[in-house]
C-alpha cells in the first residue's frame, strides 16, 4: 500500500521493484480507506490476505513476510 500522493511515482516504483504481489495506491495518505481499514499504523507494513480475505498474517519486514508465504502456500 502506498499513501504518497505522487501515483506516477508510486507506478515507477512498483514498475522497477517487479513485486509479484498487487499493490494499492491511496492518494489520501493516513486518511485514506485502506489505512483505516487495516489499522496501519506505521508504514512500511505488510498484510498477506488469504483467497478467502482473511489475514494470514501482518507483518514489519520481508523475512517474516516470505516465512508467512511459505506456511500460507503449504495449507492450499
Amino acid at each position: 500500500m502506498s499513501i504518497d500522493d505522487d501515483r506516477e511515482k508510486f507506478e515507477r516504483a512498483v514498475k522497477d521493484a517487479a513485486f509479484p504481489w498487487d499493490q494499492v495506491f491511496d492518494s489520501q495518505g493516513t486518511n485514506g480507506a485502506f489505512v483505516k481499514l487495516f489499522n496501519a499504523r506505521a508504514l512500511p507494513i505488510s498484510y498477506l490476505i488469504e483467497r478467502d480475505g482473511k489475514i494470514a498474517a501482518k507483518l514489519m519486514n520481508g523475512t517474516q513476510l516470505k516465512q508467512e508465504i511459505t506456511k500460507v502456500m503449504e495449507k492450499q
